[in-house]
């Protein structure tokens, strides 16, 4: 599944998002799927650090990976 998300334009609405996104990947935990964040990085840069925080794998050129960023909510 690919998802786009609107982040909102103030710092409240951008902690609202952080939280959605620090539990949405558990409540996927289970399901047998993937699901794929498309991110600008043209993005005000506390919204690229929360992504960078709630994401467990980044997909590059070779593939999916471990992100060293994530913390576990």
């Amino acid at each position: 599944m690919v998802g786009e998300v609107d982040f909102g334009t103030t710092d409240a609405d951008w902690h609202e998002w952080q939280r959605y996104e620090a539990v949405i990947n558990s409540a996927f935990a289970a399901s047998p799927l993937w699901g794929l964040c498309v991110m600008s990085t043209a993005l005000p840069e506390p919204v690229l650090t929360a992504v960078r925080r709630t994401h467990p794998q980044l997909l590059g050129a070779a593939g999916r990976a471990a992100n060293p960023d994530y913390v576990d909510p």
